[in-house]
């Protein structure tokens, strides 16, 4: 990465106490780049990757987890799409 480009990235969040996280994919946003549209594009290409190594597993959440428990939040149950990280 150059100091000053615009870039796109797209990065796993680890889910543990810490705050660390594994770049996925990064790209060089050309000037004039329609960013949504590079933004569709690019999380579409990190997600078929992940899905063609194995990396995904489905799951139903019922709430949002966090160390603290007033800033957890609940939501209604659904399907979220879990990706794992060999990093």
């Amino acid at each position: 990465m150059v100091p000053g480009w615009p870039y796109s990235s797209v990065d796993a969040l680890e889910t543990g106490r810490t705050s660390w996280t594994a770049l996925l994919d990064a790209i060089r946003l050309e000037p004039g780049a329609d960013l949504a549209a590079v933004t569709a594009d690019q999380v579409r290409d990190v997600v078929e990757r992940l899905v063609g190594a194995g990396q995904w597993r489905e799951v139903t959440r019922t709430s949002w987890s966090s160390s603290t428990p007033d800033t957890t939040h609940p939501v209604s149950p659904t399907s979220w799409p879990v990706f794992l990280s060999r990093c």
